[in-house]
């Protein structure tokens, strides 16, 4: 039998240190069917991947006080695939799409790679790298990206950039920090990266934007199956 997705969810955490974005990633009732839905898809990290980059924006931050703001730790993830605003009617094809993506893709180790920014000189986003070898992520992204466009699915095609989001620019962030995180970056030293982990499953999640930061919500999980793969019944 098929593996079909699974339920998942995780408690709700907050944090507020360094600027950091309030969030939340707990169960939410059912919506109406006519609301639309800020959807991804996403790897999880493991807890020992979060503290290490919750160190580095805490990093970042001593290097140029007050000009991100840091994502709390519990919400960091790697995107594979962004969905956007979809109907709720669409989720049944989101998923099929998902089942039919991840099967056939190996579980594969991921591996943190190095610190980055988008937005030239002037950051608008500070990140660090995930890499995994045999181009295993980049086959799942696009393996992801064809059973949704054959789903009809309308999704963001752009390239994978594998990245783990630390912090983004506040609003009128002081410049002269911008070009100084620009300039350390390349030669900042940081300790020893935690091991790789093995990413066995992709999580679909729901995106709620609000004033204090998003809330993430887990929506259902589709474990990677290597071409033949079966999942034993019960």
């Amino acid at each position: 039998m098929r593996r079909g997705p699974s339920a998942t969810a995780r408690k709700p955490g907050a944090t507020t240190a360094m600027g950091i974005e309030a969030s939340s990633t707990t169960a939410a009732p059912r919506p109406p069917p006519n609301e639309r839905l800020r959807l991804f898809v996403a790897i999880e990290l493991p807890e020992t991947w979060r503290s290490y980059l919750a160190e580095r924006a805490a990093q970042l931050e001593r290097l140029a006080p007050g000009y991100a703001r840091w994502v709390a730790p519990e919400r960091l993830h790697l995107t594979v695939v962004f969905l956007g605003e979809q109907p709720w009617a669409q989720r049944a094809a989101i998923e099929r799409a998902l089942q039919t993506g991840t099967t056939g893709q190996p579980p594969f180790p991921l591996a943190l790679g190095r610190l980055g920014h988008f937005g030239g000189t002037q950051p608008r986003v500070l990140w660090m790298g995930a890499r995994a070898p045999g181009g295993a992520l980049e086959a799942l992204h696009a393996a992801v990206g064809e059973a949704l466009a054959a789903e009809g699915v309308v999704f963001d095609r752009k390239p994978l950039v594998a990245h783990l989001t630390l912090g983004r620019a506040r609003q009128g962030a002081d410049p002269a920090s911008g070009r100084l995180l620009a300039q350390r970056l390349p030669s900042l030293s940081l300790p020893a990266a935690p091991p790789p982990f093995t990413v066995d499953a992709v999580t679909l999640m729901r995106s709620e934007l609000r004033p204090a930061g998003p809330r993430y919500t887990p929506l259902a999980r589709f474990p990677l199956t290597p071409p033949g793969g079966r999942e034993t019944p019960a």
